[in-house]
């Protein structure tokens, strides 16, 4: 018995031992290890260091991010996460065809995984009771059948007509001369959803019509379902990202110039960069092995005008900041380098005629090509811009207004409210000196940043 005893002792204080010792190693380890900004198994931001505040102290913000940001940075934590990725994969008996995803309880197990540029698209449900992040983009279910991951829509007709009294309501706010299109697109859904999975009262095609159908007469609705269904066995979106690629977001262009009265410039007139093997959100939020043995190519169709690009801050929308229209690498990103409350891109066209673009992600892809056609082309992200719209199409001279949606996030009242917020905050009537002018100026005498592309042989 006393044999016993001292045995248990002994265990007990080989188990405080070396309990004692990896934790003091794994704080050791925690300061002495160099840290990431990113990982590369997550696809995503990791939390910085918090700045000290004793606002943000007292109110609690401060330990929080501490907190976050520990847990993005303890030692080893790629190659743990890593591991639980595999670990997860193993579960049940693999169907190597298709699997089902909880992606809303991905994503809540995975803050920050879904970046800015995203705009994840749903679900087993509405779309309008899609979880929805801090950026207002919406994670939802999903399946993966034949290294494809598609969202269920979740739309309905309510929320549609909702949509389009959002966008109705612009058509009094700007002058009768300026143009106004509404584009709405499809998803990966509409185009590849295998029949046997598909629910019938959740067409995008439907709900895209109930959209057009409540808008005024002085809007343009472009149809770009049906060129998009035309083409779908092109490659029109990514396997594993939630994004749209280069190519569709072309039809739904060519789709939206004819409507204005213009002719699109020819895909095979474009420029090309492409990177392969890259995987996108909805990899990085399931990890699924179907995925990763079929990554996608991310080609970037770039229109041949030269142009000047810059970009604005929403503190200061009058100082330009150099940017380009088209990056190397990313994925997606490929296409304006990410989110940007304000571009604009001045091309050697001559028109007469300057256009804006209303867009969230999906519009990324999408409004390069309008340097193409127009004089000017303005970028607003509706997310990050907090200024009047009418105000800024009144000082910039703006003739032609293009909204850019995914049928998701025309679905979703956060993305609605965030367009209706456009709205607010205008000038007086007969006032519209609250928004001062662009600095051109200031653009003319920087000739240094320009995208000078040049026509393919």
């Amino acid at each position: 018995m006393k044999k016993h005893k001292q045995l248990r002792k002994q265990l007990a204080w080989i188990n405080f031992v070396l309990f004692g010792t990896v934790l003091t190693g794994c704080g050791v380890l925690f300061f002495v290890l160099p840290k990431i900004n990113s990982s590369v198994v997550e696809n995503r931001r990791l939390t910085p260091f918090p700045q000290f505040s004793w606002h943000s102290f007292f109110e609690g913000h401060f330990t929080d991010s501490l907190d976050q940001y520990v847990a993005d940075h303890f030692a080893f934590r790629e190659e743990l996460v890593s591991t639980s990725f595999q670990l997860a994969e193993w579960r049940g008996i693999p169907n190597r065809e298709v699997k089902f995803y909880d992606a809303s309880q991905l994503a809540k197990n995975k803050p920050g995984i879904i970046t800015a540029e995203s705009a994840l698209n749903d679900t087993l449900a509405a779309a309008d009771t899609a979880t929805v992040n801090e950026n207002g983009d919406i994670i939802a279910n999903m399946v993966v059948h034949n290294g494809m991951a598609i969202q269920y829509f979740g739309g309905n007709a309510t929320m549609a007509a909702r949509y389009a009294q959002a966008i109705n309501k612009f058509r009094a706010a700007l002058p009768a001369s300026v143009r106004i299109y509404d584009v709405v697109v499809p998803s990966h859904y509409d185009l590849y959803m295998p029949d046997a999975f598909r629910r019938s009262s959740n067409s995008e095609k439907k709900n895209i019509d109930v959209i057009y159908s409540n808008l005024l007469p002085g809007i343009i609705a472009v149809d770009a379902w049906t060129p998009m269904m035309a083409h779908r066995n092109e490659y029109l979106f990514f396997r594993t990202d939630h994004h749209w690629t280069g190519a569709g977001a072309y039809y739904a262009y060519a789709a939206t110039a004819e409507r204005a009265g213009m002719q699109p410039l020819a895909l095979s007139q474009m420029q090309t960069r492409i990177q392969n093997n890259w995987l996108g959100s909805l990899y990085a939020l399931t990890r699924d092995e179907r995925l990763k043995e079929k990554p996608d190519t991310a080609i970037c169709y770039m229109v041949p005008n030269s142009v000047k690009t810059f970009r604005y801050t929403d503190e200061n929308i009058t100082k330009p900041i150099p940017a380009s229209l088209y990056f190397k690498g990313g994925g997606y990103g490929m296409y304006l380098g990410g989110d940007f409350p304000l571009m604009k891109v001045e091309t050697t066209n001559r028109t007469g005629r300057s256009v804006v673009i209303i867009k969230n992600s999906y519009g990324n892809a999408f409004s390069p090509y309008f340097a193409a056609n127009f004089d000017k082309v303005y970028i607003i992200d509706y997310r990050y811009f907090n200024h009047n719209l009418p105000d800024f199409v009144r000082e910039n001279g703006i003739t032609d207004v293009v909204f850019i949606n995914g049928s998701f996030s025309a679905n979703t009242s956060w993305h609605i409210m965030r367009i209706e917020k456009l709205l607010k905050g205008a000038a007086p009537a007969g006032n519209a000196d609250s928004l001062p002018k662009m600095d051109t100026a200031l653009l003319r005498k920087d000739s240094s940043f320009t995208d000078t592309l040049k026509r393919p042989n």
